[in-house]
């Protein structure tokens, strides 16, 4: 019998917050947005990140790129900074090792869910971020 065992990747196997804060950084800096809009955003894509959330950043802030380049960019980011630290990296070999089928599971919609993809063939190659 084949034993399973699925993970969250969202701030179970890899750290969101980070690459998340980083990307409100940079965006705010793009953008030219100050302190109290770069909290306001940091709060609204922590809360949920979806492509109607970036049409409605693109609103509030009158962006010029249409909210699915917006989109696209985020999820650019975030796939390419998901970081694993090297003990759960570790972990996950030992649980393959010992006969153990490892699965990741994302609660997003479809393009976040292949971003988290990508992100997840590399964990599962033990390889942590590029």
């Amino acid at each position: 019998m084949q034993r399973l065992v699925i993970f969250d990747l969202d701030n179970t196997l890899v750290d969101r917050q980070g690459p998340l804060s980083d990307w409100v950084s940079a965006f705010s800096a793009q953008h030219a947005l100050d302190d109290d809009a770069r909290l306001h955003l940091l709060h609204f894509v922590r809360e949920r990140a979806c492509p109607e959330t970036f049409e409605a950043i693109r609103n509030q802030y009158g962006l010029a790129p249409s909210a699915a380049a917006l989109w696209r960019d985020y999820l650019g980011h975030m796939a390419c900074s998901a970081t694993c630290p090297a003990h759960v990296l570790e972990g996950l070999s030992i649980l393959r090792r010992a006969g153990w089928k490892n699965l990741t599971k994302a609660s997003s919609i479809a393009s976040s869910i292949r971003a988290r993809r990508h992100t997840s063939r590399r964990l599962d190659r033990g390889q942590p971020k590029d």
